[in-house]
């Protein structure tokens, strides 16, 4: 408190004042003189114990502040009371949350870049691999000419490969310093599956497993070396493995058209006419018109009262009218998702298993 030049000047300045004040009231009475004199004093030194106590909840503040600027980030700060103080604290109570997430955060990103490293790393082992079983069937003289210009390019395949995943390396360090930059590209889907297997085509080889494409050709937008490595990552996880795996790509759909986006209900998962620029349907739905679809899920709902049963849909609660069904009986109702093979098997096994079930989907 003595080294706030401030307080300071302000306590001499009301020292002088007293001095003046008590002076000139003795001139006139020394009895007045003295009870001003008194009445100064007390305030004076009231106003100094409170600047006082000021000045050690600052103290204690400046000490927490300390203790969070090296990590302590549990400490409690926050204030019930009203004043400019319990105002401070509190901001500083909201300063220390927002550090204390961020500091979580710039731990799981930390956590994040190691695993990638990590993952980089262990597949860098791949194609080094491969690159010394083809060396040593290279050295072969026996070795056909046509075959040796076959392992000759998946040599220098693996060479590309390699360059890249030590780029990937440097990449990875301009993520710590938040300098990097991903492209954003249209490329094919059976393409992209391409590239990724091709690094593993070997040691498919070797196991004698087989790697097949089927489905439509479609396109996705995105990093197409670093979505290559991704799936690489996962196909080579995945092929070590003695038992079936299903890997499951989430999707999202509506981009590019916000009211798609924004819609947590699934309207859009299957529209009627609609206005493009509303998001609105251009027919508004009739009362007391229900469809064949509300029918069904409210005599499903009704009978759920008198018998026990699964309610199995593929994605199409929205559509089925299912809400209420779903709600009301949650442990009878499976949605399994975009798969109507997997929803009509599991309908199968339940009823095999004894159980009864009643599988819900409409045409597409």
């Amino acid at each position: 408190m003595s080294r706030n030049k401030e307080f300071l000047i302000f306590m001499t300045t009301q020292l002088i004042l007293m001095s003046l004040i008590t002076i000139v009231c003795l001139m006139v009475n020394v009895s007045l003189g003295l009870f001003v004199l008194g009445i100064q004093v007390l305030m004076w030194i009231v106003f100094f114990m409170y600047h006082h106590w000021r000045y050690i909840q600052l103290a204690r503040l400046s000490e927490t502040l300390r203790r969070v600027s090296l990590g302590h980030y549990e400490l409690d700060i926050q204030d019930n009371q009203e004043g400019e103080l319990s105002i401070l604290k509190s901001e500083l109570y909201k300063v220390t949350l927002r550090l204390r997430e961020a500091n979580e955060l710039l731990k799981q990103e930390k956590q994040y870049l190691a695993d990638a490293i990590s993952d980089i790393s262990h597949q860098l082992k791949t194609p080094l691999t491969s690159m010394r079983m083809m060396n040593e069937l290279l050295a072969n003289p026996n070795l056909e000419e046509p075959t040796r210009l076959m392992f000759i390019s998946q040599n220098k395949t693996q060479l590309d490969r390699l360059q890249w995943l030590v780029s990937s390396l440097l990449k990875f360090a301009k993520l710590d310093t938040k300098t990097a930059d991903f492209k954003s590209e249209i490329f094919s889907v059976k393409t992209l599956i391409q590239y990724a297997i091709e690094p593993l085509m070997i040691p498919l080889e070797i196991k004698e497993q087989q790697f097949i494409v089927q489905g439509n050709e479609c396109q996705v937008v995105g990093d197409f070396h670093w979505t290559v490595e991704a799936l690489t990552n996962i196909f080579n996880r995945i092929k070590d493995l003695d038992e079936p795996v299903i890997i499951h790509t989430i999707t999202k759909k509506g981009k590019g058209y916000e009211f798609a986006e924004k819609d947590d209900f699934g309207s859009f998962h299957g529209v009627s006419p609609f206005d493009i620029n509303t998001g609105k349907p251009l027919k508004e739905k009739e009362e007391n018109v229900h469809s064949y679809s509300y029918v069904v899920s409210y005599s499903l709902t009704k009978l759920r009262e008198k018998t026990e049963f699964y309610v199995i849909t593929p994605a199409m609660k929205v559509g089925a009218e299912l809400e209420i069904f779903a709600e009301q009986y949650k442990d009878s109702f499976i949605d399994v998702g975009i798969a109507e093979e997997h929803a009509a098997v599991m309908s199968a096994g339940l009823t095999l298993g004894g159980k009864k079930a009643v599988l819900l989907m409409y045409s597409t």
